[in-house]
């Protein structure tokens, strides 16, 4: 009977321990790269280069191959002569995400190969400038994206 009265509430008291150290240094809720401003308790994010990019009708395939990783415009108005900024979110570890360059060809944009067939992508291809921006997701094992404006 004495490790119920003494033994269990150390127990709990350690648990409770480990649980605040984890809470403080486990990083943050989630991987979120959008530049996010509070204002009392109400979290609000920039929809500007969406909102520009569906206005232009923009629309992209993007495709990662072993020699390079490449952009190909399908629909609206790029301008061509500017550089991309490609990111590959990580869904849960942002340590992980990657950033290729991407830079003008006759096609559209190449830049570095990328390995993005570990896990699903959080996609966001923008202009250099930030004008625009698109998003999507990249499944697991899938090798092409067709990235289209959406009002968020």
């Amino acid at each position: 009977m004495v490790w119920l009265v003494v033994g269990l509430p150390c127990v709990a008291v350690a648990a409770s321990l480990a649980l605040v150290v984890q809470a403080v240094h486990g990083g943050p809720d989630d991987s979120v790269v959008d530049d996010v401003h509070r204002t009392a308790q109400i979290q609000v994010a920039d929809t500007g280069p969406e909102q520009r990019a569906v206005a232009r009708n923009l629309s992209v395939t993007l495709l990662f191959t072993d020699q390079d990783t490449r952009v190909v415009p399908v629909t609206g108005d790029f301008d061509r002569q500017q550089p991309l900024k490609l990111t590959l979110a990580h869904p849960a570890d942002d340590d992980h995400d990657l950033h290729p360059a991407l830079q003008p060809t006759a096609q559209g944009w190449a830049g570095e190969p990328v390995r993005a067939d570990g896990n699903d992508w959080i996609i966001r291809l923008e202009a250099a400038d930030g004008s625009w921006r698109l998003r999507g997701r990249l499944a697991r094992g899938h090798q092409a994206l067709l990235l289209r404006a959406a009002a968020p």
